[in-house]
């Protein structure tokens, strides 16, 4: 059985799912957890998704809507906050590898792994607007972030061992950064325009400054890291090491004695 949780809380940008080992037997649905700070979140609701296989999933919280990844559709099923329904069902190419949403202009981006495009949803009318082809692919794309204040899409490029950078507006590519080992998770801070993109070959975070394209530094975390969540108000980036169940917490806040820097030991979070 699969079951993924999410906290509608506009001030986070963490979001990924987690799945089981037994893939056939999995029973997809989403549990909506009240967002409370509590020491044990009750669950509110379990929505299901039928007998796909649910995947990632992202949400809009300004529209309240949750997009989640339906893998055996394939296509995006779009869930009202309000009354934890599945509203519409919006069809992909599938093997979705990240999905993003821009609260601006509501639009939906997926990642679309072997078709090696974005799927643009428009959240207003959950329509397909058009596919955008990541250029210079050696083989497929990875995981995916929209910056909504830069106007700004990062796709992980995963065998160039790179992130594809477009303008949101136009869908123009306008570079290409590179970092030199494979990447899982991405993802931004709002607020100091910056990057943050897991290397689990390396057990590094690479950090880029989204105003210039350019890489700052490579921070050391946990054994393989894999997705990475941010607070936008506190700049702490939080990274999944998931050979180690652990959580790496680092510094983002520019200027900081600690930026870039672990605060304190890797936060144990099972076995």
């Amino acid at each position: 059985m699969f079951t993924c949780f999410r906290r509608m809380k506009p001030a986070r940008t963490i979001r990924r799912t987690t799945r089981g080992p037994n893939a056939a037997a999995w029973q997809p649905r989403l549990e909506v957890l009240e967002d409370r700070l509590v020491l044990s979140p009750t669950i509110i609701a379990t929505i299901s998704f039928g007998s796909s296989r649910a995947g990632d999933l992202t949400a809009n919280p300004v529209s309240n809507r949750v997009y989640a990844a339906q893998e055996d559709v394939p296509a995006i099923a779009v869930i009202n906050g309000v009354t934890n329904a599945v509203s519409s069902i919006v069809p992909t190419l599938g093997y979705h590898t990240g999905i993003d949403a821009d609260p601006i202009t509501n639009r939906i981006y997926v990642a679309q792994q072997f078709a090696g495009s974005v799927r643009i949803i428009d959240g207003a009318t959950n329509t397909v607007l058009t596919d955008l082809p990541v250029p210079g692919l050696i083989h497929t794309i990875g995981d995916l972030a929209v910056n909504p204040t830069t106007n700004r899409l990062y796709v992980i490029r995963a065998n160039n061992n790179d992130v594809a950078v477009f303008d949101a507006t136009s869908l123009s590519f306008l570079t290409a950064i590179p970092f030199g080992s494979p990447a899982t998770g991405i993802a931004f801070d709002r607020g100091t325009n910056r990057v943050y993109i897991a290397n689990p070959l390396t057990d590094r975070v690479t950090v880029i400054d989204g105003a210039t394209n350019t890489v700052l530094t490579t921070v050391p975390v946990g054994d393989n890291p894999h997705q990475i969540g941010i607070n936008p108000v506190s700049h702490r980036v939080y990274v999944s090491n998931i050979a180690a169940n652990t959580v790496s917490v680092l510094d983002g806040t520019p200027g900081s004695p600690t930026e870039n820097t672990l605060l304190f030991p890797a936060i144990p979070v099972g076995s």
